[in-house]
């Protein structure tokens, strides 16, 4: 899968191998279910929910609306650690407003799937072992 930038149709960044989707699916998720029994900080639910939107995108485990998926679920982690009120966070408009930067920025870990480094983005790795 080859994401396109939004505005020039040039190639953006090549996403995971369809053959490994599942494996690094299945990883996110065991880093989510490990979060979700953490006792976090607010300021560390709303890093964590940044981190989880930006590795599902990155996966890109569908042919579109990847962006909206990992937004859903980015906001779905917020709500299940901070309560249903999350839901009404305007997360979605800010996207919306800096969606330039947004693009931008989730092409600085790396073009591809298999030279993404994240500490670019200053992410803390979870050993889920």
């Amino acid at each position: 899968m080859v994401v396109l930038k939004y505005n020039t149709g040039r190639i953006q960044y090549e996403a995971a191998p369809v053959t490994d989707v599942k494996k690094y699916f299945e990883l996110l998720w065991t880093v989510i279910t490990t979060l979700k029994k953490e006792k976090l900080t607010h300021q560390e639910v709303f890093y964590f929910a940044a981190f989880i939107h930006i590795v599902f995108v990155n996966i890109h485990p569908f042919e579109d609306g990847n962006g909206r998926a990992g937004w859903l679920v980015e906001k779905w982690f917020i709500a299940q650690m901070l309560g249903s009120k999350a839901w009404f966070l305007q997360s979605l408009l800010n996207y919306y407003k800096q969606v330039t930067d947004y693009y931008k920025n989730l092409n600085r870990p790396g073009m591809f799937y298999g030279q993404l480094n994240y500490s670019k983005k200053l992410f803390v790795f979870i050993d889920v072992a």
